[in-house]
């Protein structure tokens, strides 16, 4: 069973549109999805250094974008897309409201992936939901404020 659920930098929506303004800002829509997936099936580096160097607020080492580049290339390009896929597709906000979990929302104020309303907005909509923001990080706020996100994660899992 699950008891638990964290939600790291995520809007319950990628794509916008008329009701929606806080989606993904680079691939919010299914044009710039194919766009997306066209560039990690035919530039996987190029597409893992962009993610790495888009993921964080503040512009990593040479040192710094090389080793999250070579992690994300772990991953290979097909279960990139594979999870994009996934995920870029769906809404969440009608379900939000349901959730009967205890819920720990994780908000980058500075993520360049996601605005911070779309995460807050997951975090007002899930009933006893607790929202943690993270002020000086991008999507990236495990690797750019550490300390604080181990240990906001540790007290929700040790509640």
């Amino acid at each position: 069973r699950i008891s638990g659920l964290v939600c790291v930098d995520q809007s319950p929506a990628q794509y916008t549109g008329p009701d929606w303004q806080w989606g993904q800002k680079g691939c919010y829509d299914v044009e710039m999805f194919i766009h997306t997936c066209c560039q990690i099936q035919y530039d996987p580096r190029g597409a893992a250094e962009g993610l790495a160097s888009a993921c964080l607020f503040n512009p990593p080492s040479e040192e710094e974008a090389k080793f999250m580049a070579d992690e994300i290339s772990l991953c290979p390009p097909y279960v990139r897309i594979e999870i994009m896929r996934d995920h870029t597709n769906l809404d969440w906000r009608d379900f939000l409201p349901h959730i009967n979990l205890d819920t720990l929302v994780c908000v980058a104020r500075h993520s360049a992936v996601f605005d911070w309303q779309g995460s807050t907005y997951v975090g007002e909509n899930i009933p006893g939901a607790k929202t943690v923001f993270f002020e000086n990080s991008g999507h990236m706020l495990f690797w750019e404020e550490p300390e604080k996100f181990n240990r906001t994660i540790s007290d929700f899992v040790n509640r």
